[in-house]
């Protein structure tokens, strides 16, 4: 990971310009198994001061997966448990 958003950021930028580097790769989570993901990078910015966007697609369906402290307060719910359960069920309150 760390060589490829080296060369996103140290090749010509007609290399990297419209998404042509990409690499497939696993993420992974402390709670859910890996997760094979495509990763992308594209060049923005100027050639002095370049700005590198890397965009994170997932190639499997994500698991359902709910987090809770320790007073039983959800802190985060994924899209796939959410949709699951029905909006009504998970309310965001910051």
């Amino acid at each position: 990971m760390h060589r490829f958003i080296a060369a996103s950021n140290t090749l010509p930028r007609a290399q990297v310009i419209n998404g042509a580097l990409s690499l497939r790769t696993k993420l992974f989570h402390k709670f859910v198994a890996p997760i094979d993901v495509q990763l992308t990078a594209e060049s923005a910015g100027t050639e002095e001061q370049r700005i590198v966007v890397l965009n994170i697609r997932c190639l499997e369906q994500a698991a359902c997966l709910m987090v809770v402290g320790a007073a039983g307060k959800v802190t985060f719910c994924s899209a796939s448990l959410t949709a699951l359960l029905g909006e009504w069920a998970v309310v965001w309150r910051p």
